[in-house]
Formats: C-alpha cells, sequence, structure tokens
C-alpha cells in the first residue's frame, strides 16, 4: 500500500517533469547551454534528488521511467540527437543514473547519521567528564598523622 502510494506520487512527479522538459525545449534555441543547464538542474534534477530516497524501493521499470527524465534532460542540455548514446553526456555533464544517485544518497544518509550519533556520543563522554570533575572540584582530602579523613567540602 505505502510502495503503492510512493509509487503514484513519484511517477505523477516525474510526468510533471516531462511537461517541465517540453517547455524548456520550446525556449531553448534562446538561452546560452550554460543557462539551459542551470533549469534542467534546478528543476529537473532536484526533483530526482528531491525524492531519490524514496524511489529505493521501485521496480526496475518505475527506475527506468525516472532514468528516462534524466537522459531527455541530458539530451536536451547538450543538444544531442534523438538516437545518440546517452552515457557519455550523462559523465560529460557529471550526471549519475538514477540507481547511483539513489546509492549515493542512501550512503550520504548513513554517514551522516554515524557522524550524528558519533557526536551524540562525543557529547555524553564531555558531559560525563565534565560531571565527574566538579564532583571532584568539591572534595578535598585532608591527612592529619596516620588517620585518613576525607572532608566534603561544596562550594556549588
Amino acid at each position: 500500500m505505502l510502495l503503492s502510494l510512493v509509487e503514484a506520487l513519484c511517477l505523477e512527479s516525474f510526468c510533471s517533469c516531462f511537461d517541465i522538459l517540453r517547455q524548456i525545449r520550446c525556449i531553448r534555441r534562446s538561452l546560452p547551454r550554460s543557462s539551459l543547464a542551470t533549469l534542467i538542474t534546478a528543476f529537473i534534477l532536484s526533483e530526482v534528488d528531491y525524492c531519490n530516497v524514496a524511489l529505493s524501493g521501485l521496480s526496475n521499470r518505475d527506475l527506468e521511467r525516472v532514468q528516462s527524465v534524466i537522459n531527455a534532460g541530458a539530451s536536451l542540455t547538450t543538444g544531442a540527437r534523438k538516437y545518440d548514446h546517452v552515457t557519455p553526456l550523462l559523465k560529460d555533464s557529471h550526471w549519475l543514473c538514477i540507481s547511483e544517485c539513489i546509492t549515493y544518497k542512501l550512503c550520504v544518509l548513513v554517514y551522516k547519521g554515524a557522524l550524528k550519533m558519533q557526536d551524540m556520543k562525543m557529547k555524553v563522554q564531555v558531559a560525563r567528564h565534565e560531571n565527574a570533575g566538579r564532583e571532584n572540584a568539591g572534595m578535598k582530602m585532608q591527612h592529619s598523622g596516620s588517620s585518613h579523613v576525607t572532608v566534603i567540602n561544596n562550594r556549588h
């Protein structure tokens, strides 16, 4: 149920990406190539990047639909013809395939989560160390002759 909802939302989003690409295609001759690449990156790749973790459970057929959006954007950006191979265009543009995008995003999220956990553990250790330092600062050891007497002095 949840996967079908995610599929429906993502595929609807990518249909709108094709609409945006059609609109950009109409004005592509009026724009320099750098502006064209910026538009496609802003509207298309940001949309793919936004929900690519949700795409990790999609079927290959649905992932191929998403990849076709990226391929169309790369072709439009570079001015490639209909039957040109897309892989070199993606490499030249420094764009990843959708499976690589998903893997990269998941790795980044796991890495950030691990750093967050490490940061939280470090904060706990520092807090313990500070608390132990405060407790030790309140105690004084006094030695009188052969007997040891501990006097607790709270200076808080």
